[in-house]
C-alpha cells in the first residue's frame, strides 16, 4: 500500500479513487474518476476496472482476510468516506486535510474488500 491523497476536495471528492490508488500503488490519474459517473454506473464501472486488473470485490460489514481493504466512514461533519483500512483500523486517510475531515471511531457502515480473481 502506497498512500495517495485525493485530488478533489469539494463537490463529488475522489477519496474512493485515491483509496484504490494506494492499494494498487498507482497515481490517482491511473485510476478511472468513478465518483463523475451517474447512478449504479460507477459501480459496474467498478466491478469491470477491477475484473480487468484480475480482482474482485467482495462488500460486506466486516473484511475476509487481514489485507488492505476499503472501509466506508463518516467524518465527524456527517459525509461518507472512503480510506484504507486493515485489521479493523484506518491506515491510510486520503484526505489531505484530515484536522478538518476525522474518522469517527464506530461509524465503519461497510467494507469493500478487494481480492485475486481465480
Amino acid at each position: 500500500m502506497k498512500p495517495v491523497f485525493q485530488a478533489k476536495l469539494s463537490g463529488r471528492s475522489d477519496c474512493l479513487r485515491a483509496s484504490l490508488a494506494s492499494i494498487f500503488e498507482l497515481n490517482i490519474q491511473s485510476v478511472p474518476a468513478f465518483e463523475e459517473m451517474a447512478g449504479i454506473s460507477w459501480k459496474k464501472a467498478l466491478s469491470e476496472w477491477l475484473y480487468e486488473k484480475g480482482f474482485l470485490i467482495a462488500i460486506g460489514d466486516h473484511p475476509l482476510d487481514n489485507s488492505f481493504y476499503i472501509g466506508i466512514t463518516q467524518f465527524e461533519c456527517g459525509l461518507t468516506h472512503a480510506s484504507v483500512f486493515q485489521n479493523g483500523r484506518e491506515v491510510h486517510n486520503p484526505q489531505p486535510l484530515p484536522e478538518n475531515h476525522q474518522y469517527v471511531e464506530g461509524t465503519l457502515k461497510t467494507v469493500w474488500q478487494i481480492f485475486k480473481a481465480t
